[in-house]
């Protein structure tokens, strides 16, 4: 019973990761490193500290010429490797096409998942699809972008059925972004808004960094 409550917890804790507009706009952040020489890898360690003491993680993350992450490796405490994340770009070396996910569980053992990316004539994207290591379609994701590349709305889809829709609508006087949740019956839940910080190379590429402002109920 307890391992069947874990397995319930983990595949509810798994499929929160999903599609929304926040991670669309940070989609194409474009990594800045104050370094003259090409940065190849990078490892951040991370201390938490909680009700069972201290736990430790460590993410390594390795870069191809145009500083963009071709993997990401994610260890554990005791140095186990828990999550690999793989992409495929383009021959620009900027454009992600598919992203791979992969988890090692001890009660599930290896899995993953591929996400697959699809542009606009603008180079905007505008699909992505999700398909389990069976290569069965999970979930659909719609953008519709503005003329200047940001997502205005998301939908979900599960087969032919909504599961959730996001509605942006944006401030560029005040860096800002407002958007509204809505459920599959088209009721909305939710709304918040968020600052976006634009780097350097925004004015061209609409590369944005996305901060959580505060929430509206």
């Amino acid at each position: 019973m307890r391992q069947l409550f874990l397995v319930i917890l983990f595949f509810m804790n798994y499929n929160i990761y999903s599609q929304s507009i926040l991670t669309v706009l940070n989609f194409n952040k474009k990594n800045e490193f104050k370094s003259e020489n090409p940065v190849l890898e990078t490892t951040t360690q991370t201390t938490f500290f909680n009700t069972n003491g201290i736990e430790q993680k460590r993410d390594v993350q390795i870069y191809n010429e145009k500083n963009e992450v071709t993997s990401e490796l994610r260890y554990d405490e005791n140095g186990d490797l828990k999550q690999r994340l793989t992409r495929v770009y383009d021959s620009t070396g900027t454009r992600c096409l598919n992203r791979k996910i992969e988890n090692w569980h001890p009660l599930l053992g290896h899995f993953y998942d591929t996400y697959y990316y699809g542009y606009d004539n603008k180079g905007f994207l505008n699909s992505i699809i999700e398909k389990d290591q069976n290569g069965k379609i999970v979930r659909k994701t719609i953008v519709i972008n503005n003329d200047k590349g940001n997502p205005i709305e998301l939908t979900i889809l599960i087969g032919n059925q909504v599961q959730g829709k996001e509605i942006a609508k944006y401030d560029y006087e005040k860096n800002e972004v407002t958007i509204q949740y809505f459920n599959k019956n088209d009721e909305i839940i939710n709304s918040q808004r968020s600052k976006i910080e634009f780097s350097k190379e925004s004015a061209q590429r609409y590369c944005k960094r996305v901060r959580r402002c505060d929430q509206i109920h």
